[in-house]
């Protein structure tokens, strides 16, 4: 077998190759950009967000596609088994997010998923199990217990000492802006008792003063393990979503952080990767730590892990080195020799500032999507957006006054409070300045797209 050598010789292997590729989605976003280099990648999605703007996309016919996506609900369509089978047939398949019956549906529509194992990932994205590798990796971690509580009286007895009154509490599982809870007093704990009390243990952190979000994604192949572009996490912005602790986007930048910040945190990335090596023999592929960084402070807080793709991944995809081809290197086995020292060193010499706004369905109330902008490059003119031009692919934004812009909702859908309605990247930051509030070109720009969405009354 040939030794990949360098970046260009890791290029032209997918460009050149036939191997097939399907990325089963409500959305390509994650991937979108990346059939440019990957010669077999096809999006295989519910429903065509693009406008026809992507050769690559394919939706077979189905009821529903937008409402409650699963993959393994898709998967196990008749029409969805029909396409794969006459075009995609013995396809390999990346997801977003997939159980251990998702991998049961892929393989009896003959396709093989080209990510560790669920059980595996499962595991290690239990965030009470995050902790517990950080601490072993030697990374610095938020002051926290880890424990079945029963009762607002034994929290208070486990924890007052070490931790303080302000708390934190995290469910092992889920969605941080709907499994996070902040517990100063027994009124905010009755809300969630329930919840905190029928887990086997849950994480209990102190509570940080003001902290901000930062994700960062990297790679582990048998080779070495590249690690992604810090970036800076939008949380919460009431703007963009209903839910305090939700996740509203990303910025990446050379200039997001002080050099020192960004060599702790790309060292911790490599020791959580080194343990998670050892730890778990069977991962391999793209993954994503979240830091915290409290005000005033030099060093990051160690978050959580996911094990798989995120919301991040299209910023990395920006990047010289785009960490999924890696992903897909170390699942086709290739051999790499590759100098994965100085692929990290040359990753932070050419850093393009980009960002995402997630824009978010923010009123209580169920609506009806009555019309909304369609996918491509807009600009904003006077306080209104403008469609400026066709495109496909975030990297098409040519300058800093461009946006490109993905719905993930159609017409005649029915959104739900806090579901995703929008996804916007464009180059350049989004917050100000050491705060976490949308600057005025992120305002102009959510404001004249809410005001271009029309919705209606269920």
């Amino acid at each position: 077998m040939k030794i990949i050598n360098s970046p260009e010789q890791l290029f032209h292997h997918f460009a050149a190759s036939d191997r097939k590729y399907v990325f089963t989605s409500l959305t390509p976003i994650h991937l979108l950009g990346l059939q440019k280099h990957i010669k077999g990648l096809t999006f295989l999605n519910p429903t065509d967000l693009l406008n026809d703007q992507l050769p690559e996309l394919l939706t077979p016919d189905v009821d529903d596609a937008n409402k409650s996506f699963s993959p393994t609900t898709f998967l196990n369509r008749g029409s969805v088994r029909d396409l794969i089978e006459k075009k995609l047939q013995g396809a390999s398949a990346p997801f977003l997010f997939f159980t251990v019956e998702t991998e049961k549906a892929a393989k009896k529509a003959g396709l093989t998923v080209c990510f560790p194992p669920a059980r595996i990932r499962r595991k290690i994205e239990n965030k009470c199990t995050g902790k517990r590798l950080a601490v072993q990796a030697g990374v610095k971690t938020v002051p926290h217990l880890i424990q079945k509580i029963t009762s607002y009286d034994h929290l208070r007895e486990a924890t007052t000492k070490y931790l303080g009154i302000d708390l934190v509490i995290q469910l092992p599982y889920g969605n941080s802006g709907l499994t996070t809870f902040f517990i100063s007093n027994e009124a905010d704990y009755d809300q969630y008792a329930e919840k905190i009390e029928q887990e086997k243990e849950v994480l209990i952190m102190k509570k940080l003063r003001s902290p901000a979000g930062i994700a960062l994604e990297a790679c582990i192949t048998d080779a070495g393990i590249i690690v992604g572009i810090p970036m800076r996490e939008t949380i919460g912005v009431p703007a963009l979503t209903p839910l305090k602790g939700a996740w509203c986007g990303n910025q990446m930048g050379s200039r997001l952080f002080s050099r020192q910040q960004i060599d702790y945190l790309r060292e911790a990335a490599m020791k959580l990767c080194t343990v998670i090596k050892k730890m778990y023999p069977q991962y391999f592929g793209c993954i994503e730590f979240d830091f915290l960084l409290e005000k005033g402070d030099l060093v990051p807080y160690f978050g959580e892990i996911n094990a798989r793709l995120t919301g991040a991944t299209p910023l990395t995809n920006q990047t010289n080195f785009p960490l999924f081809l890696f992903h897909l290197a170390q699942f086709e086995r290739l051999k790499l020799g590759l100098d994965f020292g100085t692929l990290n060193a040359e990753l932070m010499d050419h850093v393009d500032t980009w960002s995402s706004l997630i824009i978010k369905h923010i009123m209580s109330e169920s609506k009806r999507i009555r019309s909304l902008p369609q996918a491509g490059i807009y600009v904003v003119r006077q306080g209104k957006l403008v469609f400026h031009r066709a495109s496909a692919d975030p990297a098409g934004i040519k300058t800093n006054r461009e946006l490109f812009l993905i719905p993930e909702v159609s017409p005649n859908d029915i959104t739900k409070k806090s579901d995703i309605l929008i996804r916007v990247y464009i180059r350049g930051t989004t917050t100000k300045k050491g705060v976490n509030e949308l600057n005025e070109r992120a305002s102009t720009i959510v404001h004249a797209i809410r005001e271009a969405t029309v919705l209606t009354d269920v």
